[in-house]
């Protein structure tokens, strides 16, 4: 595939894999809809400050491992699914994860389109090993109202969340780096 040729700070991406993500139940509007129908997901590149022009090598990297590695990261939503997100949902709201009607069966990375739909590609600021971290947003079957937000780090679960719950902890304890600490030295910076 060829690389991420940077325009504007928002537009969208082919991704012919992972635009196949869109459950039934996925809300679309129409121009959305004929996107996704041509394998395209909107992306939102994070800016470290305002005065940025182009986004950061990190973040062109993480773009470009996202559309070169789609296999890798449904393989990883489908294990992150089975292993950790359905468990943690089922003991959340005390229900049988074999519950069909709540969990659609995951036995294949097909069966993902049942579960998931696909919304944004966020690339963030934050990177390790010359690679930013990114968070995916979804429609989600299970938490219809809220939806699921994923944290990756290349082929890492970094951390899921309903959206409206997304913060960086699970990022900067990831970066070897103290949360509170972090948190204390943004909030004097955002004081300034």
């Amino acid at each position: 595939m060829k690389d991420f040729n940077f325009q504007e700070w928002e537009c969208s991406i082919e991704v012919n894999k992972l635009s196949h993500l869109r459950f039934s139940d996925s809300e679309y509007s129409e121009a959305k809809r004929k996107n996704v129908d041509n394998g395209l997901i909107d992306l939102i590149i994070l800016k470290e400050d305002e005065n940025c022009l182009k986004p950061k090598e990190e973040q062109v990297n993480c773009i470009n491992w996202i559309v070169n590695n789609q296999d890798k990261i449904l393989n990883l939503l489908y294990s992150a699914l089975r292993e950790i997100i359905y468990p943690y949902y089922a003991n959340l709201w005390n229900e049988d994860v074999r519950n069909e009607g709540t969990f659609p069966g995951l036995n294949s990375v097909k069966d993902l389109e049942r579960v998931l739909g696909m919304n944004v590609i966020e690339i963030l600021v934050d990177h390790k090993e010359n690679i930013s971290y990114c968070r995916f947003y979804f429609n989600f079957c299970v938490d219809r109202e809220h939806g699921l937000v994923i944290t990756l780090h290349r082929d890492r679960l970094i951390d899921f969340c309903a959206n409206g719950d997304v913060n960086h902890r699970k990022i900067i304890e990831d970066l070897g780096l103290n949360y509170s600490e972090w948190l204390s030295t943004m909030m004097k910076k955002d004081n300034t």
